[in-house]
């Protein structure tokens, strides 16, 4: 699920990067601050989300041994 949400929001930056880009080549720089504004935004949101994924494995492989030294 993680990893989905991540790769939603690596797309969604994308996109946002090429907007800014179309709207860089005359249009509004109002409009092209915003984006990068959220673009920065959802960039943050990546970098935690890929640090919760780290975190996630991380403890699910603990859970794992854990497993195995039980049995």
């Amino acid at each position: 699920a993680r990893q989905n949400q991540l790769n939603e929001d690596i797309a969604a930056v994308i996109r946002l990067a090429e907007t800014a880009l179309v709207l860089n080549e005359g249009g509004p720089t109002r409009e092209v601050e915003k984006l990068a504004a959220r673009n920065a935004k959802l960039e943050g949101h990546i970098v935690k989300l890929e640090g919760e994924l780290i975190d996630l494995r991380g403890k699910q492989e603990n859970y794992g041994q854990l497993l195995e030294d039980v049995r």
